[in-house]
């Protein structure tokens, strides 16, 4: 890479304020509508464990609100962590309800790539 590249950089820097807009062409991809919705998501589930918070129920909700760190790396690798907290946060939340545990899913080695694509996009 060359002198070039910082200069391309930098005129690449002047467009960050179209990040969020209907101009953001990266801001369309299926990654970037996953995390927005992930957001979201996360946002809501903070919301519903103050509104039910209880000394007893202290440790899960500090575990759930934690969950979203594990999320990291890009493109098929933060797929699979996503994918993984998913499981993990409906466990958690079952348990913080006081729900009754859902029938074991199968691992996730014996899903097929596709459907674990349409399980995220389905979030």
């Amino acid at each position: 890479m060359g002198s070039w590249t910082f200069k391309a950089l930098k005129a690449l820097a002047r467009f960050k304020r179209l990040r969020g807009t209907a101009l953001d062409l990266f801001g369309k991809t299926d990654e970037r509508r996953m995390e927005r919705q992930l957001i979201k998501d996360y946002e809501g589930l903070v919301d519903e464990l103050l509104a039910n918070l209880s000394a007893d129920k202290l440790d899960l909700a500090v575990q759930l609100a934690r969950l979203p760190e594990k999320i990291r790396g890009y493109g098929h690798v933060k797929l699979a962590h996503v994918v993984t907290v998913r499981a993990q946060w409906q466990e958690l939340l079952d348990r913080f309800h006081g729900r009754a545990m859902p029938a074991a899913q199968p691992p996730l080695a014996v899903i097929k790539p596709a459907e674990r694509v349409k399980g995220v996009a389905e979030l």
